[in-house]
């Protein structure tokens, strides 16, 4: 198994526990249509990545720090988004509440490596936003086909009942 996602599992326990906590600092996807989340992104990254007095418990920024590192970020070479995004990106059955703690925890590991490298604040922060504006795509686009294949099936399932209650209609009076 990828070790992004054992990492990511154990990270979800903590945004359990520290949900209260957390609420105070996610974008709320729920309440935000996608142009308003892409608006408001860069500022709260921003906010994000600068937050100086928060209320995280030191073992909830130790489990932050420890995942990052972890991961390995390499700051001197082209950080790839899009496998970055990847272990944050539900599989199905997307919540934009749930996922905005996903965003959220994504955006604290990036937050750990921009107080680790001071010189590297620029281009981590740059990514930061790239990742927030291609997670934000992603999930609207899985929600939309999401939401189709739900209409879909809901259609093809009107469309059976009518052909059954046709074909029974039709031997019923056929006699």
């Amino acid at each position: 198994m990828n070790p992004s996602v054992n990492l990511f599992i154990s990270v979800h326990i903590w945004i359990k526990l520290h949900q209260q906590v957390l609420d105070k600092y996610r974008l709320p996807l729920e309440k935000l249509s996608l142009d308003e989340q892409q608006e408001q992104s860069s500022d709260w990254v921003e906010r994000i990545l600068t937050l100086t007095d928060s209320d995280f418990s030191e073992t909830f920024w130790t489990q932050i720090t420890s995942c990052a590192r972890i991961r390995r970020f390499d700051w001197d070479n082209r950080v790839n988004v899009q496998s970055l995004i990847k272990c944050f990106m539900p599989v199905d059955n997307v919540d934009y509440k749930r996922e905005s703690y996903s965003l959220l925890v994504l955006m604290m590991e990036l937050r750990s490596e921009y107080d680790r490298f001071p010189e590297r604040r620029d281009y981590i922060k740059e990514v930061a936003k790239e990742s927030t504006s291609i997670f934000l795509c992603q999930l609207n686009r899985r929600k939309t086909i999401e939401d189709f294949s739900r209409r879909m099936w809901y259609g093809i399932t009107v469309m059976a009942c009518v052909a059954i209650a046709n074909w029974l209609f039709s031997i019923y009076h056929g006699r």
